[in-house]
Formats: structure tokens, C-alpha cells, sequence
């Protein structure tokens, strides 16, 4: 028996990783991002439109619309997810979002231009790099006031802080280096040259590597944290780092303009190119705290497209699933391995539940075994 390309004990992956399963409709030009730690919101800011979009992750639709802001840049959300800090490109302030509100409920003036936001993982402070004034701005949650004023190097424009939160890594676009602060003392303690004119920085979760693109070197520079020297460098066009997946393992970076490149940290290899449209020109990328979906802002489109990255994330459904069950076989927990199928794939908003089912084969005669899985809390999938 044939179903639609799918035979007896025979399976078909539908979702294959590394795939652009969405595309969201933003503000003009939008430029930064940050997920909430439920996972639940996508908040995106607007450059163009002076606006921060908020995308619900369940639905891939915006849900609310932020106004307020002046050439919104970058964009960090406390650990609690209680609140995000927005830099304001031209109006040299940082703007405080209660997310619950989505309201703006503190403006703070920083330094001359703001670029990029990191917040401790305590919660306690966040780090603003301000490009054209050179310095970095630190800011108490507790009174949303700048506590302390940095110099570093030159056009500061991207900034991570360890896990442990004891150092930022600014990346100076101009002076080709990061500048690492103390998070206690707020001093410079470490210069580290990179190539030309780095342009983001991430961290790993286990603090162990810092990763830095450099825009016109065409590379990445991979620096230990222990050291803080350069252990290796990564070749890729028009490189932009931009987050990393919550095991570590995998860096999603844009690459040449157009792409999202996927890197090893263990080879520090390229393992997976994606190109979601020849028009579309992917900035910032945001990974969803479960590790299944990576949000990249396009702004020559003006939207969000979202790629699926094969981890899940607790609580999501995954694709519906198909068995064409053989002589004596019947749907049920007894049943045969499952995995998703393409003529199925297409049905999960037919009021399939996540119990299995029987489904009528296309008119041929047979039946088809059908469930829709989901990932629960504690790590493992289940179908009802």
C-alpha cells in the first residue's frame, strides 16, 4: 500500500534541521533581538519605525506593538524576564520595557550612541556600549541609574558577559580588540587583539570560550576566557556572531549577507549553511532557551524568520507523525517507530489531539497510524 510517497515500514523526516519554518512580519528596519527565558516572546526592535515588536513564540505572531523609542538598537532581558533594556540609537538613553505591560516604565541617559546591552546573570546590572562616546555605561536594575562610566576602545559596539558574571567582553569595531572589564571593579583588566573591526561577541555557556566576528577580516576569532589570547581563527564572509545554543555545542552566525551559517565549538567547523530568501539581509539572532528554533532578524525584509534547529524545547509539538501500519499491525503504543511525514505535516491544525489515531489513507482504502508528539518538562517526548 503507497500513501502519498510513504510505504508499508517505511519513514520520512518532514522537519529537517537547520529549515526556515516561519517568517514574521515586523517594524521597518528591525535590528536587535532578545528572548524572553520562558521562551514564550521574541522582543524585536525597530530601528526604522522606533518600535519593539513582540512575537509570541507559540504562534509566530506579533502580539504587541511598543512605542516610544527613539532608533531602538540593541535589546537584553532580565533573567527574571521581568524587563527589557533597549538602547536608543540617537537619543542616548536606554529605555526600561515591563514586559507584562509591554510599557515603557524608566528612560536612563547613557552614553553617545548606544549600541549594544548585556545584563549580569544576576540581574543586577546592565552593561551598555556606547559607540561614539567610547565608553561603556553600567546601570543598576535596583535604581535604573548609571553607577559607573568605562572607557574602552574605540566604537564599542558589542558586548557579552560570562556566565559567571565576573567579565564583559566589549568588542571595539575600530580599534580591532576586545577590551575585557571586571564586572567587580569595573576596570579594563585585558586587551586582546582580534582581526578588523569586530562586530559581536558571544560567550559560551561554560564560560570557557569567547567568540568575536570581524566584519572586514572575514573570520572569527575564538578566544580563551583563561588566557584571553586569540586559539584560533574561523574563516566566514561578512561574519556576525550571534548566539549560541544553550548545550554549547553550536554558534548560529549570519554570513556573505544573505545566510545563517551554523558552527561547531567542538571543530569550530561550519556544519550547516541556510539561505531563507536571495533578498533577505539576516543581522541578529536569538536562540530559544530549549535550543529548538533560531529567530533571525532580516532587515531588508522587515521581519523575523525562524529556523528550526532540532532541539526541542519543553512543552512545544513537533510535527505530526505517520505509520503505515503492516499485515496484523494497529495503531497504538505497541506500535512501530514514528517519525514525521510530509502529507501529514500539512494537517496539524485539523483538531488532531495528541492521543493516536487512525486516518483514512487518500481514498485508497487503507489506514494511516497518526499522532502529534510533544516534548514534556522533564526531557522526553510523549504522545498521550
Amino acid at each position: 500500500m503507497a500513501v502519498a510517497g510513504l510505504s508499508i515500514g517505511q519513514f520520512v523526516n518532514a522537519t529537517a534541521t537547520n529549515t526556515v519554518v516561519a517568517t514574521i512580519p515586523v517594524g521597518v528596519d528591525p535590528y536587535g533581538i532578545a528572548i524572553t527565558p520562558s521562551g514564550a516572546y521574541a522582543y524585536v526592535t525597530n530601528n526604522g519605525g522606533n518600535t519593539v515588536s513582540v512575537i509570541a513564540t507559540a504562534t509566530n505572531t506579533v502580539t504587541a506593538t511598543i512605542t516610544g523609542l527613539t532608533r531602538p538598537i540593541g535589546i537584553a532581558i532580565t533573567p527574571n524576564g521581568s524587563y527589557a533594556y533597549v538602547a536608543n540609537y540617537t537619543a542616548n538613553t536606554v529605555s526600561v520595557i515591563a514586559t507584562a505591560t509591554n510599557t515603557v516604565t524608566a528612560t536612563i541617559s547613557v552614553g553617545t550612541n548606544p549600541q549594544d546591552i548585556a545584563i549580569t546573570p544576576n540581574g543586577s546590572y546592565v552593561y551598555v556600549s556606547n559607540q561614539i562616546s567610547n565608553n561603556v555605561s553600567v546601570i543598576s536594575t535596583a535604581t535604573n541609574a548609571v553607577i559607573a562610566t568605562t572607557t574602552v576602545g574605540t566604537q564599542p559596539n558589542a558586548i557579552a558577559i560570562t556566565p559567571n558574571g565576573s567579565f564583559a567582553y566589549v568588542a571595539n569595531f575600530s580599534t580591532n580588540n576586545v577590551k575585557v572589564m571586571s564586572t567587580a571593579t569595573n576596570l579594563v583588566t585585558a586587551t586582546i587583539a582580534v582581526g578588523t573591526n569586530p562586530n559581536g561577541v558571544v560567550i559560551t555557556p561554560d564560560g570557557n570560550y569567547a567568540y568575536v566576528s570581524n566584519q572586514n577580516s572575514a573570520n572569527i576569532s575564538v578566544i580563551s576566557t583563561a588566557t584571553n589570547t586569540v586559539l584560533s581563527t574561523i574563516s566566514l564572509s561578512v561574519p556576525y556572531v550571534g548566539a549560541i545554543t544553550p548545550d554549547g555545542n553550536s554558534i548560529y552566525a549570519t554570513s556573505g549577507g544573505t545566510q545563517v551559517v551554523a558552527i561547531s565549538t567542538v571543530t569550530n567547523a561550519v556544519t550547516a549553511t541556510i539561505t531563507a530568501n536571495a533578498s533577505v539581509y539576516p543581522k541578529f539572532v536569538a536562540i530559544t532557551p530549549g535550543g529548538s528554533y533560531v529567530y533571525v532578524v532580516d532587515d531588508a525584509s522587515d521581519a523575523v524568520a525562524v529556523i528550526y534547529i532540532g532541539q526541542p524545547d519543553p512543552g512545544v509539538t513537533a510535527p505530526m507523525q505517520a505509520y503505515v501500519p503492516g499485515a496484523g499491525e494497529t495503531c497504538g503504543r505497541n506500535a512501530p517507530a514514528w517519525v514525521n511525514w510530509p502529507g501529514i505535516a500539512t494537517q496539524q491544525n485539523q483538531g488532531w489531539s495528541t492521543s493516536w489515531q487512525q486516518w483514512p489513507n487518500g481514498g485508497t482504502g487503507g489506514m494511516v497510524c497518526v499522532r502529534q508528539p510533544f516534548y514534556t518538562t522533564n526531557g522526553t517526548w510523549s504522545a498521550g
